[in-house]
């Protein structure tokens, strides 16, 4: 791990879709107390290797409805291809 990230953050090397993948949190503290912003990551989306998906839900005020989407976007994504 670089000095870039931190424990909870995503870094990937060597995934089937892209060369590399990461994802960092910086929670802004100035602005708002805690991280609001949610993610979802699949490297092989309906087991194509070539294929993947990464998508970032903002908060704005709550995580609630950012947390339904990161838990639920590639499963339901994947119904609809």
């Amino acid at each position: 791990m670089n000095k870039f990230f931190k424990k909870n953050d995503i870094h990937v090397k060597n995934a089937s879709s892209v060369k590399e993948y990461a994802y960092i949190e910086d929670k802004n503290r100035k602005f708002r107390n805690e991280m609001e912003d949610t993610f979802c990551h699949k490297d092989i989306l309906a087991r194509d290797e070539n294929c993947g998906m990464f998508a970032i839900f903002d908060g704005h005020g709550g995580r609630h409805v950012a947390d339904h989407c990161s838990e639920t976007f590639v499963r339901e994504f994947h119904k609809e291809i």
